[in-house]
């Protein structure tokens, strides 16, 4: 793996950082297949392994007011290939993230609003998903040793698939979360 970053501080509350990649990992798990005998017998399943070469770029950008409010916002692109040339299921091509958080009566209570897009990914059958915005909204909160937060995820309630590597379907495809909400309780020990 390859990698240069850069990071500058722009003034005393903005930190910008930026990277350049570029990575190869042989004998990565790429899918799972049907096993047979030397009889054409079904015996199983067999792992699929490869090679991956990725080249990218990351930039990221996070400030803080004084008044507590934190913004950072960031985006990547990249472009995978595979042994063959060909770009490997579930790689986004675009990634892209914001997140705002504010304090609420004081330290005791922060609200925040995360947003993010996934770009398109190919499936097993190396057709295209769409697509996603989604976007996020937590409440979080520490006192003494304890932590909580309480999300709402997927506020637009956005129908989209997540890809997986595993023969789930013939596809590798199944409908992501639409809204729910998280409740996380946290105890700390000291």
């Amino acid at each position: 793996m390859r990698e240069l970053v850069w990071e500058q501080a722009l003034g005393s509350k903005t930190r910008l950082t930026s990277a350049l990649y570029h990575y190869r990992i042989d004998d990565y798990y790429r899918n799972w297949d049907y096993a047979y005998d030397g009889d054409g017998n079904w015996i199983g399943y067999k792992g699929l392994y490869g090679k991956q070469s990725s080249k990218g770029m990351e930039i990221e950008i996070e400030h803080l007011w004084d008044s507590g409010v934190r913004l950072r916002s960031s985006y990547a692109r990249q472009d995978t290939r595979d042994e063959n040339g060909q770009t490997p299921v579930n790689t986004p091509r675009h990634i892209a993230k914001l997140n705002l958080s504010a304090p609420l009566a004081g330290e005791l209570l922060r609200a925040g609003l995360a947003v993010r897009y996934l770009g398109r990914r190919l499936d097993q059958q190396r057709d295209y998903q769409s697509s996603a915005l989604l976007a996020d909204l937590t409440l979080t909160s520490k006192w003494n040793n304890w932590s909580g937060s309480l999300s709402v995820r997927n506020i637009g309630n956005t129908r989209y698939h997540e890809v997986s590597g595993a023969l789930i379907n013939d596809r590798g495809i199944y409908p992501a979360d639409r809204r729910n909400i998280w409740l996380q309780l946290g105890y700390e020990f000291k």
